[in-house]
């Protein structure tokens, strides 16, 4: 396709496991349960920090006992951290809230698709 596999990884194979995840949450957005709807994203997230990644570095560890530069290391670069920190922010501030409205959701999407850009352009 021509695409670099960082953004592949961080756009398109991110989405396609999280579809059902999303269509829930906005559904429950659309019912005006937007509580719910920030529990589902908060929880997918933690998911993943607290259990996915834990659990790949052991079963990495216990691939390859001998060999330890072969295991599953925790890179992260600069662009990475950032995207990051920066997601944590956002969601501290629509959490501290409790609601939303069209404006947010924009700004929220927008932000999304800066990110994706960056990620597209930047060198593999």
């Amino acid at each position: 396709l021509g695409i670099s596999e960082t953004f592949a990884g961080l756009t398109i194979i991110a989405l396609i496991p999280n579809t059902a995840e999303f269509v829930n949450a906005i559904q429950f957005s659309l019912h005006n349960n937007f509580s719910m709807s920030l529990e589902i994203a908060n929880s997918a997230s933690v998911q993943i920090a607290l259990l996915q990644m834990p659990i790949l570095v052991f079963f990495s560890a216990l691939a390859s006992p001998h060999n330890a530069t072969a295991g599953f290391t925790l890179f992260f670069p600069m662009l990475d951290l950032f995207a990051v920190m920066f997601s944590v922010i956002i969601m501290n501030y629509i959490s501290i809230d409790g609601r939303a409205n069209y404006f947010t959701g924009v700004a929220l999407i927008i932000s999304y698709l800066l990110f994706v850009a960056a990620f597209f352009y930047i060198p593999s």
